[in-house]
């Protein structure tokens, strides 16, 4: 189990939808996930990485790896 939020001692934004999103020119660890089932609050982790500028990083696609999400 990954720990979000201040219990673990990191602050934790979203789910976002990427489509619309604008990132934030903030350092961050971020995972793109998707809902395998639309009726329950339950997500799968496709795609973790890490930038020191988010808004570098030219979501949702043209990150260098969209495919892994694009699919979905």
């Amino acid at each position: 189990m990954i720990r979000l939020g201040s219990l673990a001692g990191y602050s934790f934004e979203g789910p976002r939808l990427l489509v619309g999103w604008t990132a934030p020119a903030l350092a961050a660890v971020y995972a793109i996930a998707y809902k395998p089932d639309p009726e329950r609050e339950h997500y799968a982790v496709i795609y973790v990485g890490h930038s020191d500028d988010l808004s570098a990083e030219r979501f949702p696609f043209q990150h260098p790896r969209a495919a892994c999400w694009i699919r979905r």
